[in-house]
């Protein structure tokens, strides 16, 4: 009986063994001298590569840690002494990583007396790293989050801003009605306030078309130094009617840039351009801008815009030029703007296989650079803007008759407004169906097509129209701005394209153009 009770107890000792040396995890002991009792393959390994020392019985655990946390773990086994049971989390720096380890440390009683304790160690590494990924993520979401809202109630404060000049002065006009002089101010307020609210519109379709990866390029040959005659007339303007005109601005031309063209996205390069000036005229009280740029290597070209306002610190200027981010909103003060301006300037150059970056102190100012690789052409473009020596100021259009398709009423109204008194014959209707019968059946010189209509689009009306008669002028007027729109209308067969909010003038030069 007795040898049966102790080939159990060795049986029973066996297996314990078995199970502690093939764990996975840290088993220790030591005795309340710190020395050691026992000590698994797992730690001891562990210990050997963190801390270059070989582990056995007897060895003093304590002693055999590095100084820097040897009083610390000190702590921890006196309080197991103490006949106290805890676990806890431990984090060891390696340098190139760090090791997160749990701890249970439990005190060994004899005869109600403590003479040691016991230790299982857990690597919890991964899950501490996956722990602290969520974390990241979630601070990420909630600093994104915080951002957004932030955006929001800016976008807000930039739309009813404009908006309430543009309704307030609106509801006015019929009271001052035979104050020709106030008449005139307050048109002029709405219309440069409707124009603010474009910008605006115009800003956040731009960040969307350029996130969703649906802006297309249109390279074509330039003149970079018409450009910035172009940019510097028209900021002499902007700055007349910003009350900016104290700021000493100027625009420099480069002279190995004369009688020389380069293959470029002109309409993307002067959205850069504009961007980064008005950036630069609104953080910017009193000094000078200037801008300009140099052909470097042949095939690159380097531009520049140099303010003398705020600056920005050295921590947030990689951050302005991502989306929902702007300096604090003491320093916004007065400044308005959407807060997109350089997140769209950003997406561009990316766009156009160029970088941008920036130099800037607090106070000082800041200047900003962006680069992109160019084909360079001896040959140089002519000058659209030279040749037109004739400005309209006055049109007639007798004997002409235009058919406007529109689906929206106040829309319809406004096109047939500024379009009377011209001697054209105006016909109407906001169906794209009906205009091809009215195309079929009457004589038509031009048609302003809708493309967005109630049955089907004005795309389509086109194709048919333009198979029956192709002579008739179809010019594509639609709220969708875009180059990509412009060239689906050419596509589709029209003559030409105008993108809401159509201006009186540009209607009428392009009626102009293809009526005469």
């Amino acid at each position: 009986m007795q040898d049966k009770m102790e080939d159990a107890l060795r049986e029973s000792e066996a297996n314990l063994k078995a199970i502690i040396e093939n764990s996975i995890e840290s088993i220790w002991s030591i005795d309340t001298e710190y020395r050691i009792q026992y000590v698994n393959e797992v730690f001891a390994s562990s210990f050997k590569s963190t801390f270059g020392i070989t582990l056995s019985k007897g060895v003093n655990l304590l002693e055999s840690l590095p100084e820097s946390i040897r009083q610390l773990w000190k702590q921890r086994y006196d309080r197991a002494f103490n006949n106290e049971h805890f676990i806890f989390l431990d984090k060891i720096d390696l340098g190139s990583k760090d090791i997160y380890i749990e701890v249970a440390m439990n005190p060994i009683v004899v005869n109600d007396k403590v003479v040691g304790a016991s230790f299982y160690g857990k690597d919890i590494s991964t899950q501490k790293a996956f722990e602290l990924e969520l974390i990241a993520a979630k601070e990420k979401a909630e600093e994104s989050d915080r951002l957004k809202t932030a955006f929001l109630q800016n976008m807000s404060h930039e739309i009813r801003t404009p908006m309430n000049a543009i309704m307030g002065f609106s509801s006015l006009l019929a009271d001052y009605y035979n104050d020709k002089e106030s008449l005139a101010k307050f048109a002029e307020i709405i219309n440069i306030r409707c124009n603010d609210l474009l910008e605006i519109i115009n800003d956040i379709l731009n960040i969307s078309k350029i996130e969703s990866g649906h802006l297309s390029l249109n390279y074509e040959p330039c003149d970079l130094n018409q450009i910035f005659s172009e940019l510097a007339l028209f900021f002499s303007e902007y700055q007349k009617r910003n009350n900016k005109l104290n700021i000493q601005f100027e625009l420099k031309m480069c002279d190995l840039a004369k009688n020389k063209t380069v293959l470029v996205d002109k309409g993307k390069l002067k959205q850069i351009l504009i961007n980064l000036i008005s950036n630069a005229f609104k953080f910017t009280k009193s000094g000078s801008i200037e801008g300009g740029y140099q052909i470097e290597n042949n095939n690159t070209i380097l531009f520049y815009i140099r303010d003398t306002g705020v600056g920005i610190p050295a921590e947030k200027q990689e951050a302005i030029f991502e989306r929902f981010t702007q300096l604090n909103q003491s320093e916004l003060q007065n400044t308005g703007g959407t807060g997109l301006g350089l997140s769209i300037v950003k997406g561009l150059v990316k766009l156009l296989n160029g970088k941008v970056w920036l130099e800037s102190e607090p106070n000082i100012g800041s200047t900003f650079y962006f680069s992109m690789p160019v084909t360079i052409s001896s040959s140089l473009v002519k000058n659209e803007t030279e040749t037109e020596t004739e400005h309209y100021t006055h049109f007639q259009f007798n004997n002409k008759t235009i058919l406007i398709v529109e689906d929206d009423f106040y829309n319809s109204e406004y096109l047939k407004a500024i379009l009377s008194g011209i001697g054209l014959k105006i016909l109407s209707t906001a169906y794209g169906k009906e205009s091809v019968q009215i195309a079929a059946s009457q004589h038509v010189d031009l048609i302003l097509m809708d493309i967005q209509l109630p049955d089907f689009d004005g795309y389509k009306s086109t194709k048919i129209i333009k198979l029956n008669q192709p002579n008739i002028k179809i010019i594509a007027q639609t709220a969708f701005a875009g180059h990509d729109e412009s060239q689906k209308a050419f596509k589709a067969g029209c003559d030409d394209y105008i993108s809401k909010p159509i201006k009186k003038e540009v209607l009428l030069d392009i009626l102009n153009k293809h009526l005469k």
